[in-house]
């Protein structure tokens, strides 16, 4: 006869495995701002973008020379067409002649005339010979 065996195998189920649980965070929720809702009123005039100033556009040049014994000073130059249209240079505070000129940029010679006498500028780092064996002085203007 055979046997049978009558044991039985019991089966266990598998351990159920636990999610983890969502961490609760204790931080305070912030209130929401919102931006406000007026609208800013548009300026009378907007304002114009500035226009590129051209390259050839004249700039204005400070000439000052000091000379408190002058009764007078002026420039001449090329870009007055030397003695035929001189500027004057106003006396300012402590002998100190000054005129401002527009000028296109490039180079330009030019001398003083003070007091009847033709002077060159102290001020000017570049002298150029002229045609009556003395110097000019040159004035460049950047573009």
């Amino acid at each position: 006869m055979a046997l049978k065996s009558t044991s039985k195998k019991t089966v266990k189920p598998a351990a159920a495995t636990k999610a983890a649980a969502p961490v609760k965070t204790l931080a305070k929720s912030q209130p929401t701002v919102k931006p406000p809702t007026a609208k800013a009123a548009a300026p009378a005039t907007a304002p114009k973008p500035a226009k590129p100033v051209a390259a050839d556009s004249p700039r204005s040049i400070t000439l000052t020379y000091f000379a408190p014994e002058a009764g007078s000073v002026l420039v001449a130059g090329d870009f007055t067409k030397w003695e035929s249209a001189p500027v004057r240079l106003a006396r300012e505070e402590a002998g100190v002649w000054k005129t401002t000129l527009s000028l296109k940029p490039g180079k330009y010679q030019y001398r003083l005339l003070v007091d009847g006498q033709w002077q060159n500028d102290p001020q000017c780092p570049e002298l150029q010979p002229n045609a009556f064996g003395t110097v000019n002085c040159v004035l460049s203007v950047a573009a």
